[in-house]
């Protein structure tokens, strides 16, 4: 592992975490939290990647693929465990268009 490629994976491996917690979770210490989990992710993604002879999604030196999915993963599980479900509704939705029901005699 050349060291342009360990700075490129972690700038990738950021910009991935960074995207995600801006879209999802604007606060700042998710900002941090993401972007050190999703770094880890990335870089257990590609060891995983390489430990496993994967070819596809490689970049040189860099399996580029395993660890973007590492990221993905890492980062989506956490933003699982950490929002809470929105709250039940008190009433059903309506529908827009309801087929009105008509009776012959």
């Amino acid at each position: 592992m050349t060291w342009p490629a360990f700075f490129f994976g972690t700038l990738v491996a950021w910009w991935l975490a960074g995207l995600i917690a801006w879209r999802w979770a604007p606060r700042p210490g998710r900002l941090l939290l993401y972007v050190l989990l999703g770094w880890a992710g990335f870089w257990l993604g590609h060891s995983l990647a390489l430990r496993q002879g994967w070819t596809w999604g490689r970049l040189g030196p860099l399996s580029l693929a395993g660890g973007i999915i590492g990221t993905l993963a890492v980062v989506g599980f956490i933003h699982f465990l950490l929002t809470p479900p929105p709250p039940p509704d008190a009433k059903p939705p309506q529908r827009r268009f309801a087929r009105r029901r008509t009776t012959r005699r």
